[in-house]
């Protein structure tokens, strides 16, 4: 991180390695199917724009 700091134009808040506050991934790739799914459902269902 000290590296990190002292090179110019640093931007913590953009740095995607050292994020503590990032949820985690809570999400199984079967929830991720399964929502993708009804979304698409839904949306031929509703034709949502």
């Amino acid at each position: 991180l000290e590296g990190r700091l002292k090179r110019k134009g640093y931007r913590p808040w953009a740095d995607r390695r050292t994020d503590m506050f990032r949820r985690p991934a809570t999400e199984t790739h079967a929830d991720y199917e399964a929502r993708m799914a009804r979304r698409k459902r839904l949306n031929d269902h509703y034709h949502i724009e």
